[in-house]
Formats: structure tokens, C-alpha cells, sequence
């Protein structure tokens, strides 16, 4: 015991003493065999040879460990065992040494059945193989033992438990075998003989549970490693593929802004020395000096992949258009009906165009009416026109036997009742398909028949276009008549050229005359003045003339009221929105306001009176018509006086009659010709156009089971369960004011499929073919002179996303999809997915 106190004391004064004397050796009994030894220069001795039992200051430095601190008395010293590298051996404080224990013990610590929290707690964990100065000492025998780190290399499946200075099997631990038992001690108590730790750890190596155990660590690495490497091999191919398609997002907002915006991509020369690359590629290149990933990106790209050539921008344009007529016809399919709207026109390469349009009821019980592209027409005939119509529907996937109803403007082509277009698609359709002739070109040609018919009213319109091809062709009289404006601090109006197929024309060229006449009259009389060009000067002095004639300011009088009542109408007819009922509605207003306004009380109140108080302030004075003009010789035959026939049959005597009534009799004149005009254009009196106007609540045969029947039979719906829906709905919507009202009532309810049915079909039947008419502005934007050699699915592209605004702006078009487009239709260069 003296002996064993005094090798203990000599250690502890070893471990602070700043001398470099040799250590003490000690027994090598707990180190690895010779034959397996792996050496160590600092750490451990030749084979054969004692190893240090203890380290040096040199070696404590190496390591992060911070050593209790401890005292020295006369009384007993504490054991070399309680001296471990930052922990405290948990030993009886009434005893010097640990009890002995036998060959076969694991010298337990702790409990048993407990686990130390210092090892791999799961299989996710490397094994805990801590590398410390001084492992804790356990009195064996007649010796010191500890733990070496020099078994870890030779069994790599051990761990080390600093809390339970004790080892166990990582491999048995976290991946148990099922085909045998494994040893308790390595796997729940931690062995600790650090006598026999060599002969009990090359048994364990070599029992079967433990095999099997090490066999299912092995294939768990290898599983990790190979997924750990496609893992990384994954990630890296996401965030290429993420860059790849923002970098073609980028692109398609570049192409899509190009296409909404009506400008051109292309550049004359898109070389990098070029000064002006195109709109595209300068957008691009704008963008990329703002953001540092798009520039990095962009100049990274090989010379083959840049994706910018024009090929390219077809492929994005078609793809955003693709994207955009998806959202169309997904909504077209769901309202299981729809009409087709159509007109063509020619654009600047001399090719007709023609332009188709959907109209439909969506889910949501709203009306819509989309474009959908051009097609190129190589002849005009019906048999052509449907053939392109046809094409069209079948390339967009919809349904032919689907379409109800089709719009078009009158020509004998498009409405001829034997082989015109209108017979030859109802055929294909296989029902009623009903034609309806567009409304808002009814309305004009009402207006163009009554001024060519009354002789008055054409000198009238042809004496505003003699002013505006007077003011037109010579800059220098333009702005004489816009200087007078300025001079008056009124805002600039122009001369609207007048033409058939416009429209609104006549009504802002009155709106213009009426408004700016002491305007025209000032710059007439300064042209005379001042112009040294005879004539010049002849034309405005001729000009000036006419437009002082107090017939002239009748009749200016006179259309503007007629036209300032058929321009709200027009305006209605052409809105997307309308539905028939709703415009046969609004004509039938018109008609009775127009019946209204004939009488003399109106005559005399708003059209005789303004007349003589405008004549007042431009010193024009009140004249018959024709005034100055050569008198005709009276027939013989006639009587005395020569008799002016009126409107209302009788006759009157002109000798007799006040300017007032002579101009009556004109003003009685037009507004005849008006009604009789749009009698004839909208007074169709066909049973399902009448059947169409009983599903208005404002109608006084609302729901007449006997007025819809033609509709009904048309296009085939249930009469064993309509009517007794109707009679309900009839009920429920009496309050009612228009036809949509009543659909997103009962389309809401959810149990009148069929009534829902009969007021989706008449809200899908177009009023006019005003959306076709508006393509062909848009396609005179996009296909100019310079850019007339565009391809034909390119120039449809480009009028889709320019009219579809609403669906292809950058907060409703979906851009994901549209590189997922692009991506599938060539083979590309880039992943893309």
C-alpha cells in the first residue's frame, strides 16, 4: 500500500511539475497487441517496448482539455483514477482505490440499464471516438488501467463513453442484427476490463450478430455516400435549371411586351458593333446591366445558346400566344357552347386577312368574346372563308357541332341563304347556328342609304368633305385653322374624314362644324385675304359660300341631333357585352324617340330656333333652300302656284309657305327616311329572334311559352323539364331588369340546368362584329410597310397578345407555363426541366 501511495503521488506531482525529467512506466498489459499495433511518434512505444503511461506538458497543450484543480496535503492523496481529462471519476470518497473486479466485469460506473448521452445517439451519428490527453485509470489488479485511442483505427466500430469511461459497438448499438443476440456489454453496459479489452474485442469482431451488424453499417454508408452525391448532382441540376428558365421567362416578357406594345423585335443589323440592335435585344441588354445574374448569365451563354435570334422569338411568341388561347378555350369547352364572329381585310401586303373571334358564357355567367388569330385567305369565296373557319376551330381543338350562333357583316358571300357562308357553316354545325348580321353595320348603312337618297343631305356631307380635302392636302391652310383655334383657347379639333365604312365620322364631323364654325369662317376669310395662289383663294371664297348658307346650318342643326342619338346606339351595339335582347331593346328605343321627335313643336324648339341663332351670330341670313340657285319652269299642266309635295301626302303651296315650314317639310323628310330604314334593317320579324327578345323581363310576352318555342326546338333542349323551370323562374326573376340578371340568378341556384342552358345561348348569339373590326387596327399597327414580310403565324401571334391584353399582361399570364411551352416544342440547348 506505502508502495502503491507513493507511485500515485509521484504521478500527480508529475502531471503539474514543470520539470522535463522521464516518467515512470508503466504496465502495458491494457495496450493493443504488438502484432496489429498501429505506432505513433508521440503518443505510444515501439512494439515490444512500455508505452507512456502518462503525458507530456507538450501534449496536454495539444488539446482543448482543462485539468481539475486539486490540492496536496498530508492527508492520503486521491487516486490517479480520479484524474481524467476534465472529469471527476464518480468513486467512493471513503476509500483510496476502486474495488478489483474479476476477469470477467465491465466495472460499471453507472447504473447498468442506463445509457450515456456522450455516443452516437442515432445511426445518423458518427461513432464517438473522443481523442483526449489522459484517459480515466481503473485499478485492476495490481495495476493502473485506462482506455488507449489506438484501438480506434484497429476496431473503428467502438466508441468511447467519457461519462461511463467505457466502450461500446457503434454497428450493434444503432444497427442491430435479427439473426443471433448481440453482446449486452458492447451494446447496453459498456465494457471496461481494460485488462482483457484486445481478447474481448477480437471475439466480438468476429461473432455473427456482429457481422451482420457491421454488414448493415457498410451498406448504409454506401447508401449515403451514393445519395449524398446524387443529392448534389440534383441540387446542382435544380439551380441550373431554375437560372435556365428565369433567364427564358426574361426573354418571353421581352417578346410579350414587344407584341402588347404593337412594336417591332427585330433590328436591321442585331451584330454586337451595331449601334441600334432591335428593340428585343436592347431590351435585353438594358435589363442585363440592371441586374447583375442576368448579365452574368447572358455573357456566359455560348455564342449557339444566347436565344435570341429570330427563330427564338417565334418560338416565345407562339408559346405565350399558345398560353394565353389555353385560358380561352379551356373556358369555351366548359360553357359546352359558343359563337363565332368573322370579317376580313387586307393588310399591307396585299393579303386578306381574316379575322375570328369567340364568344361565350363563362362559369362565372359573364359574356366574353376573344380574338384568336388570322388566317390568310387565298380566295374569297364561301366555300374558302369556311374552309378557313373550320381550320381554324380544328387547330384551337373546339368543337364544330358546339357553335350556335355566327356574325358577319352583309355581304352576299358571308349571308348568302343558298351557298353563302352562313348556310354552308349551319350545315357543318348540324342545328340552327342562327346568323346574325351585324347591328352596328345595320345602323350605318341606315345612315348611308338616307344620305345618298335625299339630295339635300348628300350636298350637305359632300360640301364637310369639300373642307376637309381643302384643310388636308396643304400644311400651311392646317395651320391656319389650328392657329384660329389656338387664338380662341379652344382645344384643336381636326376635320374627320368622312367614308362609308367609318362609323362615327359623321358624327364628329358635325360635332366639329357645329362646334368650330366661327373657327372655319375666320380662317376661310384669311385664306381669301391673304393668298396669293388664285385658286386658292377661288376654293375658299367657293367653300365659304356653302357653309354661310342658311340651309347649311339647318341641316348642321338637323344631323346633329339625329346623329347625336344614333351615336349612343352605335356605341352600345358595339360593346362586347351587348346581347340581342338587349340590342333589339335599344333600337326599338331609338325608333320610338325618333317617332317622338318628328312633330312641329320639336322642329321649332331645337332644330328652327338654334338654326336662326347661330345664323345671327355668323351674319348669315335666313334664306329658302337652294336660294340663288336657277328656279325650274313650272309645268303647264301644274296649277297657278307650283305645289311642294310633304312628307304627309298633302301638298303645299310654296308661295304661300314661311322659310320655317319649307325647312319643316326637309327636317320631316330625313327623319322619314331614318325610320323607314331602320325598320327595314332591324325590323326582323324571323320567330327565333322574336323568341330571343321574350326572354327579356322588360318584354310584355316574357317566358310565352308560345314566342320561345322556336328556340327551344332549335337548338334541342328538354321540354319535359324547361317549362316547369321556366314557370319558376318566371316567379323568381320578375323583378328582374335584364337577361344576365336573371342567368347569374338561376345559374347560381344550381337546379335549372336547362332554363340555364336557354339563357346562355342567347346571351352567347353576337350583336355585332365590332371585335372583328377592332383586329384591324391592331393588324395595321403590327403589320406595317417595314414590317411586311412577317410570317403569318408570327403576325397571328403578335395580334393575339396585342388585342388579349387582359390575359396576356404580366400579372395574369402564367410564365411558367409558357416556358414549359417553349420548352416541348424543339429540342433545346438548356435544361429546362
Amino acid at each position: 500500500m506505502k508502495r502503491l501511495r507513493q507511485q500515485k503521488i509521484f504521478e500527480f506531482s508529475k502531471i503539474f511539475s514543470p520539470s522535463s525529467e522521464p516518467e515512470e512506466p508503466e504496465d502495458i498489459n491494457n495496450e493493443p497487441d504488438s502484432e496489429t499495433m498501429i505506432t505513433d511518434d508521440h503518443d505510444i512505444a515501439a512494439p515490444g517496448h512500455r508505452g507512456s503511461a502518462t503525458c507530456t506538458q507538450a501534449h496536454l497543450d495539444e488539446v482543448d482539455i482543462t485539468l481539475p484543480t486539486t490540492s496536496v496535503s498530508n492527508s492520503e492523496p486521491e487516486s490517479s483514477q480520479d484524474i481524467v481529462s476534465g472529469y471527476t471519476a464518480h468513486t467512493s470518497t471513503s476509500s483510496t482505490t476502486t474495488s478489483e473486479p474479476t476477469d470477467d466485469e465491465s466495472v460499471p460506473f453507472f447504473s447498468i440499464n442506463s445509457q450515456p448521452n456522450d455516443i452516437a445517439s442515432s445511426l445518423h451519428d458518427k461513432p464517438v471516438q473522443p481523442h483526449i490527453a489522459r484517459f480515466q485509470k481503473t485499478q485492476i489488479s495490481d495495476r493502473s488501467r485506462s482506455f488507449s485511442k489506438h484501438w480506434y483505427p484497429l476496431y473503428p466500430f467502438i466508441e468511447y463513453s467519457i461519462q461511463k469511461d467505457a466502450i461500446f459497438c457503434y454497428s450493434c448499438r444503432q444497427f442491430p442484427s435479427h439473426s443471433g443476440s448481440a453482446d449486452t456489454v458492447f451494446t447496453r453496459d459498456g465494457f471496461r476490463n481494460w485488462k482483457k479489452v484486445g481478447e474481448k474485442l477480437r471475439k466480438h469482431s468476429q461473432s455473427v450478430s456482429h457481422k451482420e451488424s457491421m454488414a448493415k453499417w457498410t451498406a448504409y454508408k454506401q447508401t449515403k455516400a451514393t445519395s449524398t452525391v446524387a443529392d448534389q448532382l440534383l441540387c446542382q441540376r435544380a439551380t441550373t435549371v431554375a437560372a435556365n428558365r428565369q433567364y427564358i421567362t426574361t426573354l418571353a416578357k421581352i417578346a410579350v411586351l414587344c407584341a402588347r406594345q404593337g412594336i417591332a423585335l427585330r433590328g436591321h443589323d442585331e451584330t454586337n458593333t451595331s449601334s441600334n440592335k432591335g428593340n428585343f435585344v436592347e431590351i435585353l441588354e438594358l435589363l442585363a446591366s440592371l441586374t447583375p445574374e442576368l448579365k452574368h448569365l447572358l455573357h456566359s451563354m455560348p455564342r449557339n445558346a444566347k436565344y435570341t435570334s429570330n427563330i427564338i422569338q417565334n418560338d416565345l411568341l407562339k408559346a405565350a400566344t399558345d398560353t394565353v388561347l389555353r385560358h380561352i378555350i379551356n373556358e369555351v369547352k366548359e360553357s359546352d357552347c359558343y359563337a363565332i364572329v368573322a370579317d376580313e381585310a387586307q393588310d399591307k401586303s396585299h393579303t386578306e386577312q381574316l379575322s375570328l373571334c369567340i364568344r361565350y358564357v363563362n362559369n362565372h355567367f359573364e359574356v366574353n368574346e376573344h380574338f384568336v388569330g388570322f388566317s390568310n385567305l387565298h380566295e374569297l369565296n364561301a366555300h374558302a372563308i369556311v374552309g378557313k373557319i373550320v381550320e381554324r376551330l380544328e387547330v384551337l381543338g373546339l368543337d364544330i357541332k358546339k357553335c350556335f350562333s355566327q356574325c358577319y357583316d352583309g355581304a352576299s358571300v358571308m349571308s348568302g341563304k343558298i351557298t353563302g357562308v352562313q348556310q354552308r357553316l349551319r350545315e357543318l354545325a348540324g342545328n340552327e347556328c342562327i346568323y346574325i348580321h351585324c347591328h352596328a353595320h345595320r345602323l350605318n348603312l341606315v345612315l348611308v342609304d338616307t344620305t345618298k337618297s335625299i339630295k339635300s343631305v348628300s350636298d350637305f356631307f359632300g360640301i364637310m368633305g369639300l373642307v376637309y380635302r381643302f384643310f388636308s392636302t396643304s400644311t400651311l391652310r392646317h395651320d391656319k385653322l389650328v392657329n384660329v383655334q389656338i387664338k380662341k383657347n379652344l382645344k384643336v379639333l381636326e376635320i374627320p374624314q368622312l367614308s362609308d365604312t367609318r362609323w362615327a365620322c359623321r358624327y364628329f364631323a358635325v360635332n366639329m362644324f357645329k362646334s368650330r364654325y366661327d373657327c372655319l369662317v375666320e380662317a376661310l376669310d384669311e385664306i381669301i385675304d391673304k393668298s396669293r395662289d388664285g385658286i386658292e383663294a377661288a376654293e375658299a371664297r367657293g367653300i365659304l359660300s356653302q357653309i354661310q348658307c342658311f340651309s347649311f346650318l339647318v341641316l348642321l342643326m338637323t344631323f346633329d341631333g339625329i346623329l347625336g342619338l344614333t351615336k349612343p346606339l352605335s356605341d352600345a351595339l358595339q360593346a362586347k357585352v351587348v346581347n340581342l335582347t338587349l340590342a333589339l331593346e335599344l333600337v326599338d328605343t331609338v325608333i320610338q324617340v325618333m317617332k317622338q321627335r318628328r312633330c312641329e313643336s320639336h322642329f321649332d324648339d331645337a332644330i328652327w330656333k338654334s338654326s336662326i341663332e347661330m345664323a345671327e351670330i355668323a351674319g348669315v341670313d335666313v334664306t329658302f333652300p337652294n336660294a340663288g340657285r336657277r328656279t325650274r319652269a313650272v309645268p303647264r299642266r301644274s296649277t297657278s302656284d307650283y305645289l311642294v309635295e310633304c312628307s304627309s301626302g298633302g301638298t303645299l303651296n310654296e308661295t304661300t309657305l314661311s322659310p320655317s315650314e319649307v325647312y319643316r317639310v326637309m327636317y320631316y323628310e330625313i327623319i322619314d327616311k331614318i325610320l323607314v330604314e331602320l325598320d327595314h334593317r332591324f325590323g326582323d320579324h324571323r320567330p327565333i329572334l322574336q323568341a330571343l327578345a321574350a326572354l327579356s323581363p322588360n318584354s310584355p310576352s316574357f317566358l310565352d311559352p308560345v314566342i320561345i318555342l322556336p328556340i327551344v326546338e332549335a337548338y334541342k333542349l328538354d321540354q319535359s323539364v324547361l317549362w316547369s323551370q321556366l314557370d319558376v323562374v318566371k316567379v323568381m326573376c320578375k323583378d328582374k331588369e335584364t337577361v344576365e340578371d336573371i342567368l347569374l340568378v338561376i345559374g347560381k341556384a344550381g337546379v335549372f340546368a336547362e332554363a340555364t342552358k336557354l339563357y346562355k345561348i342567347a346571351l352567347t348569339i353576337p350583336v355585332a362584329s365590332a371585335s372583328a373590326e377592332r383586329s384591324f387596327s391592331v393588324l395595321n399597327r403590327v403589320k406595317t410597310y417595314l414590317r411586311a414580310t412577317m410570317s403569318q403565324q408570327r403576325l397571328s401571334n403578335l395580334s393575339v397578345l396585342a388585342i388579349e391584353h387582359d390575359l396576356s399582361n404580366s400579372q395574369t399570364l402564367d410564365y411558367e407555363q409558357v416556358v414549359d411551352t417553349f420548352m416541348v416544342q424543339n429540342p433545346r440547348r438548356i435544361i429546362l426541366k
